[in-house]
């Protein structure tokens, strides 16, 4: 995976992601959309043919990295806790 900052200002961010799934910047998107600090978010594959894929954040306040960085380990999180849940039913 390889991440190249785009544009940054002190409330927006646009990054290029080359070898990511468009599906987790997808759910990553949506999950900041639900943050009252995150004005704008949204994931898009500029062209089919090329491994690249615009991921931007703007923010009402706040670091936008951060905001991402703190989505990121949110979602971690909750599949953590997803395995734990299924590993379980799988034992009875």
């Amino acid at each position: 995976m390889e991440l190249i900052v785009k544009e940054k200002t002190e409330n927006s961010l646009l990054l290029i992601f080359k070898g990511v799934d468009l599906g987790f910047l997808y759910l990553l998107s949506r999950e900041l959309l639900e943050d009252k600090n995150v004005a704008n978010a949204w994931a898009k594959k500029p062209h089919l043919l090329i491994d690249e894929v615009e991921f931007y954040v703007a923010t009402k306040e706040g670091d936008p990295l951060k905001i991402v960085e703190a989505k990121i380990n949110e979602i971690q999180n909750k599949f953590l806790k997803l395995k734990k849940d299924v590993e379980k039913i799988a034992k009875v």
